[in-house]
């Protein structure tokens, strides 16, 4: 210390306006620490609630559109609400509308699956989560991304997972976006394809037939199922 105060002062009798010019300023560092807590302040009052699970469970004040087997799979009628779009909206009580997407007039798509495929690959509704921003006016021109989420029944209600607790992954999108801790500007649209219930075969799951190796059969037309039938039919109407 004695050695450092002895540099400090050569220096300072060889460049005394370079000295000044290094020594610290306390109104800056004031200054500097004023605008933290300001910062520190704003950031608490946005996040109040804790980022930690339990996340919320539920829609998280977004959209859940159900789109109904009938249009996915080959063979089926009925399924549709009456509204004559054959997707069905199941959160109207978030009193949320969908001012961009006209259900009444979306057009039917062809599907490709045999009643034989269908009895490999059971037919299924597939619920679709719309976050809040896709309903407003300053979003209209965004490309919203898609995550497709398979055992989606345990994606978003406790209610519908078999466990009685869903993973709450809609609430931990919701939590993510609201301290701006995604890489995207708006939480993404999720598609939860729920898996198949009971057994293919006696002791053969279906859902395990499905998830399984590539070369299954039932796993190639689930496959398939996702890539030519979901997929577009989720980027059409979205």
């Amino acid at each position: 210390q004695q050695y450092q105060q002895q540099q400090q002062h050569q220096q300072h009798q060889q460049h005394p306006n370079r000295a000044l010019s290094n020594a610290p300023s306390t109104h800056l560092d004031n200054g500097h620490r004023n605008n933290e807590h300001e910062n520190k302040k704003r950031r608490n009052e946005r996040h109040q609630r804790p980022l930690r699970p339990p996340f919320p469970n539920g829609s998280c004040g977004g959209t859940v559109i159900t789109l109904p087997r009938n249009e996915l799979f080959p063979g089926l009628q009925g399924g549709d609400d009456g509204n004559g779009s054959g997707l069905r909206g199941d959160d109207h009580h978030h009193g949320n509308g969908l001012p961009f997407l006209n259900l009444n007039h979306l057009p039917q798509i062809r599907n490709p699956f045999s009643s034989l495929e269908n009895a490999v690959l059971p037919p299924r509704d597939v619920k679709v989560w719309l976050p809040k921003e896709y309903s407003m006016e300053e979003y209209r021109k965004e490309r919203f991304p898609v995550l497709y989420c398979h055992d989606g029944q345990n994606a978003m209600e406790d209610t519908s997972s078999w466990t009685g607790s869903s993973w709450r992954l809609i609430g931990a999108l919701t939590r993510l976006h609201e301290r701006d801790l995604l890489s995207i500007p708006t939480p993404p649209i999720v598609v939860c394809i729920p898996c198949a219930d009971g057994n293919l075969l006696p002791g053969v799951s279906r859902r395990h037939s499905e998830y399984g190796d590539i070369a299954h059969p039932v796993s190639m037309a689930h496959g398939d199922f996702v890539a030519t039938k979901l997929h577009p039919y989720v980027l059409e109407k979205f």
